[in-house]
């Protein structure tokens, strides 16, 4: 669909489609940059930079999009970026930054600032875990994520009610998903309807019934096509599809079709 020629997008790493402007991305890189994310075009062209104030880029590994805190507007999407990711095992407490999804400018390229709430998660165990998918329910706002093992991937959520900044939210263990070795994205519709989890090289995608939990939707066998090799994946509104970029600069912008997974049917 385009690829990123800006040298400022050198190592993408998360991905979500904007649920404000048609046609856009949000993405930031991985560990090395510092607290920002970019609109972009599915062209790959920047539309604004947001840098987020209040925030630490210790290892940014996925973003997405969700409801605000509780007693927000629920018309104004926020967004999620998840810095949890952990190679060497050395985080026990781990950060996610909200904040309302920006409505940007037509024409030239801007800046904003934002302030960010920053959410501290620990693991049941206290153990530390690395962590490169995550999604937000925009039925329930429960946070899910899925750890990157060289088995399955380990699920822990919070719910919407516990995701608030001064005390350390403690996730829950959920289940654990086969879906190979290393998970490094995840995504969930605006609707809620359609989940993937992505590893580099492919993609596992769940359709979920109105009266479902992601988890219920989890605990059935995907339908799992190729995935060009890469981090991030974002699914496109309309259930149009999947974007992904790679790592690197220069990256091209790659769309594919969603496989057909049957509809299950509501739970009576």
């Amino acid at each position: 669909m385009g690829q990123l020629v800006d040298p400022r997008l050198d190592e993408i790493s998360g991905a979500v489609a904007s649920a404000r402007t048609p046609d856009t991305l949000w993405v930031h890189n991985d560990s090395g940059d510092v607290a920002r994310v970019f609109a972009i075009g599915v062209n790959g062209a920047v539309k604004a930079e947001v840098r987020v104030r209040g925030a630490e880029a210790i290892d940014w590994e996925d973003i997405s999009m969700g409801p605000g805190p509780l007693g927000s507007d629920p018309h104004v999407p926020w967004l999620y970026v998840g810095d949890m990711g952990d190679n060497r095992l050395r985080r026990p407490t781990v950060q996610i930054y909200r904040f309302p999804e920006p409505t940007l400018a037509t024409g030239a390229e801007t800046t904003i600032d934002v302030d960010a709430q920053r959410i501290d998660l620990r693991y049941p165990d206290g153990a530390p875990r690395n962590v490169e998918a995550m999604l937000v329910d925009p039925r329930t706002g429960e946070l899910v994520i899925f750890t990157k093992r060289m088995d399955a991937s380990e699920v822990f959520v919070a719910p919407a009610a516990a995701l608030a900044p001064g005390v350390p939210v403690t996730l829950r263990a959920a289940s654990t998903i086969p879906t190979g070795p290393r998970v490094t994205g995840a995504d969930i519709s605006q609707d809620g309807a359609t989940i993937v989890v992505r590893e580099y090289e492919r993609a596992h995608v769940w359709h979920r019934a109105p009266n479902e939990t992601v988890l219920d939707a989890l605990s059935r066998p995907p339908a799992t096509v190729a995935a060009p090799f890469s981090e991030s994946i974002a699914l496109l509104p309309g259930n149009a599809g999947w974007i992904s970029i790679a790592e690197g600069a220069g990256a091209p912008i790659l769309r594919g079709t969603l496989p057909s997974v049957p509809v299950p049917q509501p739970v009576r």
